[in-house]
C-alpha cells in the first residue's frame, strides 16, 4: 500500500500456491475516481502460462503468454514462448521468443484494426517482456 504527492493511492496483493499464483493491484485518487482508477489482475500457472487484464477509464488491455523450457541446461536452446496482446476484445500484437544460452531473443508484431501486421519490435538479450499497467505513463 502506498501513495504519492498527487494523492494517488496504490495497493495490491499476491497469492501464491503451487502450481499457480494470482495478483491484484489497484490505483486511484479518491478525489477523482472516475479519471484516475486503474486496475490490474494477473495469474500464472506452472511458471509458464500467464495472463494479465488491466484497464482504466479508456478501456481494457490484456496479455496472454506461454513460456516453456526445452532443456534444463544453460547452453543452447533452453526455452521458447509466444504471446498475444489485446485491447478490449481485439488482438493488437503477436509475440514470440527463444531462450538461447543465457539470453532471450524476442520478436513482436503489431496488428492494425483489420489484424494485418504494421510494425515490429525485436528485443535481444533480456528476460521475457513483462507487462504492468500501473507502472506505465498512461
Amino acid at each position: 500500500l502506498g501513495f504519492d504527492k498527487n494523492g494517488v493511492i496504490k495497493g495490491g496483493f499476491r497469492f501464491e500456491r503451487k502450481p499457480f499464483a494470482i495478483s491484484v493491484a489497484l490505483s486511484a485518487n479518491p478525489n477523482d475516481l472516475k479519471n484516475t482508477f486503474k486496475f490490474e489482475i494477473g495469474s500464472r500457472i506452472l511458471k509458464g502460462l500467464a495472463g494479465v487484464l488491466y484497464g482504466d477509464k479508456n478501456g481494457l488491455k490484456w496479455l496472454t503468454s506461454f513460456w516453456a523450457p526445452v532443456t534444463d541446461g544453460k547452453r543452447g536452446l533452453h526455452a521458447f514462448g509466444f504471446s498475444v496482446e489485446g485491447e478490449n476484445a481485439k488482438p493488437v500484437a503477436l509475440g514470440g521468443g527463444v531462450g538461447v544460452n543465457n539470453e532471450v531473443y524476442q520478436g513482436r508484431v503489431s496488428l492494425d484494426k483489420d489484424l494485418k501486421p504494421f510494425g515490429t519490435n525485436i528485443i535481444i538479450g533480456r528476460s521475457p517482456i513483462q507487462h504492468s499497467f500501473l507502472n506505465q505513463g498512461y
